[in-house]
């Protein structure tokens, strides 16, 4: 299970920043298209990991892509700022959510 949890957060990573060009990091900003792009990119690359892994259902996926949507819409649209947390700690709570959504997916 540990194995799984660990490609899974690797594939975490890959999705959401290197497959995410600079490009589609600022127009997700301002577009919701581009965020919703983003968001479903990184729901399927980890819905591919869960299937690789014989553990993919529909409800997971679809758990991924709206908690990541909300999230990254959040950071997106200023929520955090507006808070007055810093972009580290936007960061933090963002990727903590993700990690938690994987480990949700390994139950």
């Amino acid at each position: 299970m540990l194995w799984t949890f660990l490609v899974l957060v690797m594939i975490n990573y890959i999705c959401d920043y290197p497959l995410q060009n600079f490009f589609l990091a600022e127009w997700k900003q301002k577009s919701n298209y581009a965020l919703f792009v983003h968001c479903f990119i990184w729901a399927m690359g980890i819905a591919f990991g869960l299937h690789y892994f014989g553990i993919f259902a529909w409800w997971k996926l679809i758990m991924l892509f709206i908690g990541h949507l909300l999230m990254d819409g959040w950071k997106c649209r200023g929520f955090y700022k507006k808070m007055g947390l810093s972009d580290k700690a936007s960061f933090n709570i963002d990727q903590t959510f993700h990690l938690l959504q994987i480990a949700v997916c390994l139950i």
